[in-house]
Parts: C-alpha cells; structure tokens; sequence
C-alpha cells in the first residue's frame, strides 16, 4: 500500500480556512517534524553546488543576493529526481515553472539572513488544482514538491501562502497570508513586504538570479521601479568588478567544487580575521553559501510520521499488508516500511 503525508501545517485557525483542499487523508504534521532543530551538517560535496553571494550596497542600504549558479541547482535537482525515481513530468508546464521559481526565491531568500532557518513554503494559487511546498535547511539543502488538488481548489478564488521559519535557538514562526500574486518569487517578495516590513524584489533568469532587501533607512527608489529585466541588469553591473576578489561560480554544472569550495571559504575567513570586507563598485561583501537539491528523508523518519498518527488510523493501513510505501512529503521520495 502507497501513502502521503503532506507537510502542510495546519494549526492556526486561519491555516484550516485557508487550505481546505490541502487536508491530507492520513495526517497533517507540523514543520517541527520536517525540521528537527539540528545544527547543519557537512555539505554534500559530491551534488553539483550553486554558490550564492550576499553584498550590502552600501551608498543605499541595501542587501544583495545574487547566484549565476542556477544551472547547477537544476542539475542537482535532475541528479536527486533520476536517483530516487521522482517525476512531475504528469504536472502542467505552469506548475512546474511555479516549483522551479519558488525554490530559486526560497534559496535567495535563505541567504539574505545572517541566522541561518529552515524555511518551509507553503503556496497555493487561485483557481489552480495544484499547490507548491518548498523547504530549505540551514545546511543549504533545498527540496521541493508539486501536490495535485481536489478539483474544487480551481474554484477557490483566494488562495493561501504559508511560511513557517524556526532555527535552534528560536522556535517555530508561521505567517499566512493571502497571495497578492500568481508567481510564487513575487510571494516570496510578498513575505518580505507584509511579515518582515522590509520591502523587497526579485529577478530570475535562466542563468541567473537576484534578490533587493531594503535594510533600515534604505533608499528603495534606487530599486523599486526597475522591472525585473532592469534588475538583474543593475546586478550584473554592480557585481562586475567584484571577480577579482570574491571566485567566480564555477562554469560546468557538473563539477563537485572542492577546489572552488575550499578556496572560497579559505579567502573570506582571511577576510573576517583581517577585519577587512571586500568591498567594490560600491559593494560591501558580506557572506556566502552553496545550495543543493537534497532531501534528509529517511525510513527511520517515515516511521517516526506513521507513529503520529492514530492508533486505529495504523491498524487499518496494516490491515492487508506486511509493507507500506511512504512518499516523503517534502520531496516525493518512497520509502518502504515494514511491520
């Protein structure tokens, strides 16, 4: 027997009116089980890692967040769907470019805070028989899945987007509100705009991506009327002579980057013990990080889900089998648990 449970959390009032159709036969479970408060671990050197850069533009006070690694974050994403059998071939091309553009949004997100959360996004559209949940560990793994609707959600004319946050020192955060938009990076900006008062914009491109975060006092006219072409422009033309001192992303998808890694990491811990930033064009550089598509999904925490739910729910999944198939909730991933 095949089963899902779906990662939406439910608890607050709001949440229950919000996602009538995501209701999971089975079980709905908080983000605290989909993201044990752990200290990261090791990064996989052996996925393809898409490095991103966070800069404070320092004359207008604004954060940016910039990859032209997007190509390695699909080939990661490709790499982990061919490993484990995972499909969303049978989805719309709209849904899938939905999924595509929150986990770049989600990424960029991540990377604009210094604490370092594990993310979980929550995204339905109005008048779609799908949704979108994305999560993001502070380790840098990103994973994400397309959930198929009743077809009564294409009638729903509102919608609902859900962002729970929590870290080890500080516990669980949700904000849900109403999207003001279609695509889910413009949810993301969203986010930042109504949950953190800190306006902000994003670009995406094939190669490439970037994110504007307004710090306090900033001067967002510099920013806020550029269309997203003019965004990624702008970015590209700060960032222009900052390749000297802060190693370029690496060309091929493929490669693991352990040279490119070490090396990175090795000039900016000189640069926090020396107290100098690297700072160019105006940009003063903060921080960096590598992402990857991965999933910490295991058959020890599929059983752990299983056990949440109700005694008598357990017996009548038993009742004819000796095995049961779990998809991860988180990246469809099947597990098979026996009795």
């Amino acid at each position: 027997m095949s089963i899902q449970l779906f990662p939406f959390n439910l608890s607050f009032q709001f949440a229950l009116s919000a996602f009538p159709y995501l209701l999971p036969p089975l079980a709905s479970l908080t983000l605290s089980r989909h993201f044990p408060a752990i200290l990261p671990t090791e990064i996989n050197m052996e996925q393809p890692l898409a490095l991103y850069r966070r800069f404070l533009w320092e004359d207008n006070h604004i954060l940016v967040i910039y990859t032209a690694g997007l190509a390695k974050l699909r080939a990661s994403q490709a790499l982990y769907n061919a490993a484990y059998d995972i499909s969303e071939a049978f989805f719309s091309a709209e849904a899938q470019r939905g999924l595509e553009d929150l986990i770049v949004a989600a990424t960029l997100a991540t990377e604009s805070q210094v604490l370092r959360d594990a993310w979980g996004w929550t995204v339905r559209l109005p008048f779609k028989d799908w949704g979108i949940f994305c999560a993001v560990e502070p380790d840098g793994r990103v994973c994400g899945r397309l959930k198929p609707l009743s077809p009564q959600a294409a009638d729903d004319v509102v919608g609902a987007l859900a962002v729970q946050r929590m870290n080890e020192k500080s516990p669980l955060r949700q904000s849900t509100l109403i999207p003001r938009d279609e695509q889910p990076h413009l949810l993301v900006e969203q986010y930042f705009d109504e949950s953190e008062q800190l306006p902000a914009r994003i670009a995406i491109s094939h190669d490439d991506a970037v994110m504007f975060l307004s710090m306090p006092d900033a001067h967002w006219d510099a920013v806020n009327a550029l269309n997203e072409d003019a965004l990624l422009d702008l970015a590209r033309t700060l960032l222009s002579d900052t390749t000297d001192d802060v190693p370029k992303q690496s060309e091929s998808p493929q490669d693991t980057a352990h040279a490119e890694t070490i090396d990175r990491l090795r000039k900016q811990f000189k640069a926090v013990r020396s107290g100098d930033a690297l700072s160019k064009n105006g940009l003063k550089f903060m921080h960096e990080a590598v992402f990857y598509y991965d999933c910490r999904c295991d058959t020890a925490q599929m059983e752990a889900m299983l056990a949440t739910l109700p005694q008598h729910d357990q017996e009548a999944l038993w009742a004819d089998t000796t095995t049961l198939t779990i998809e991860c909730p988180r990246c469809g991933r099947k597990h098979d648990i026996h009795r």
